[in-house]
């Protein structure tokens, strides 16, 4: 699973303007999203349910370009973490590839292709349309 992570370069001031306000919400989540990128490597760490969760504070935020972009990328989140609740596994110990423990094949199954949404082309070129705007517009950088 590819997780899109944020790294924010430091941007000066911060006003009313929505793109402004945008631009701060981007580096208010620099660390979340750094932490979970560093997490998604570990074995039991919920890194799938927190990421969601800090695409929605961003979506929120986001100008009208990246609408579609954002509800791409928080859809695709949505999902996985619906599959992970509805096969009862603990998010904290679900790693996509590796199937968890006393799933059915079925259910693994089903479970790894919504897995696989997130490095869809649908998905990885949302998730690039949003670091594009952020590198021009807000001067941050993805990793």
């Amino acid at each position: 699973m590819a997780l899109a992570v944020l790294s924010t370069a430091v941007l000066g001031g911060c006003g009313g303007d929505p793109e402004d306000q945008y631009c701060s919400a981007v580096r208010d989540e620099k660390p979340t999203l750094d932490r979970l990128a560093r997490e998604s490597k570990k074995a039991d760490t919920d890194v799938v349910t927190p990421t969601l969760a800090a695409f929605e504070r961003l979506q929120e935020q986001a100008p009208p370009e990246l609408s579609d972009e954002y509800q791409t990328v928080v859809f695709a989140y949505q999902d996985l973490v619906e599959a992970i609740d509805h096969a009862g596994i603990d998010p904290q110990g679900y790693r996509p590839g590796k199937r968890p423990p006393g799933l059915s094949d079925l259910e693994a199954r089903q479970l790894a292709a919504v897995a696989a949404k997130l490095s869809s082309p649908h998905v990885t070129d949302a998730v690039a349309g949003i670091e594009q705007h952020a590198k021009e517009v807000c001067q941050v950088t993805f990793e």
